[in-house]
């Protein structure tokens, strides 16, 4: 049903005020499922148990061929969870130096959407080598505001993807975030009580 309503969004001839009505009804159903998600994740320890699911929302909301969630680390990009649907495939354990990655490249220059990217940045390795037209990324930043990782998506197609699709995975990457904050949190609390008993 969602894919038939976002087809039809996309569609020259039809009249702006059908556009305006299959986002509105298209973004409720998407509020039902993360508000679905939100509840179940909330009884859930740990952030790790939850990505998969979440990324399956994703991938649906921004209609993108894979969805991925990925650590900086060392000068290295590596994809920890991934959602892949099409042909694009990108696989959880891949990995590339972050200079080369297109989210390096997205986020130096401020863009967190990319419609053309074999145009825009032709000399990317992993762009060409993945046949990536459309690209987008969120930072994952640490405590001190560096960026930890990135939760992406991706299509070997130019995909319109919406500013309310886009406002929620700018969410959840606040989500993951801020989870992952109170995890080395607690971790930190906990090993920190384990030498004091020591």
């Amino acid at each position: 049903m969602q894919d038939r309503l976002r087809l039809l969004s996309r569609n020259a001839h039809a009249p702006p005020s059908i556009k305006r009505w299959i986002t509105a009804y298209t973004c409720g159903m998407w509020l039902q499922e993360i508000q679905q998600f939100a509840a179940g994740a909330a009884t859930v320890p740990g952030v790790t148990a939850t990505i998969q699911p979440l990324l399956g929302i994703l991938q649906r909301v921004t209609g993108l061929e894979s969805v991925f969630l990925t650590r900086i680390s060392r000068g290295t990009q590596t994809v920890l969870f991934s959602h892949n649907t099409d042909q694009l495939q990108i696989l959880a354990g891949m990995s590339a130096p972050w200079e080369d990655t297109l989210c390096s490249r997205a986020l130096a220059d401020e863009r967190l959407l990319v419609n053309d990217v074999d145009e825009r940045w032709p000399d990317s390795q992993a762009g060409t080598a993945l046949g990536v037209k459309t690209y987008l990324t969120f930072p994952i930043r640490g405590a001190d505001g560096t960026v930890q990782g990135t939760l992406c998506g991706a299509s070997c197609q130019p995909v319109d993807v919406t500013p309310e699709a886009m406002a929620i995975v700018g969410m959840f990457a606040e989500v993951i975030s801020a989870q992952l904050l109170r995890e080395i949190n607690l971790d930190t609390a906990y090993h920190r009580a384990e030498r004091a008993e020591a």
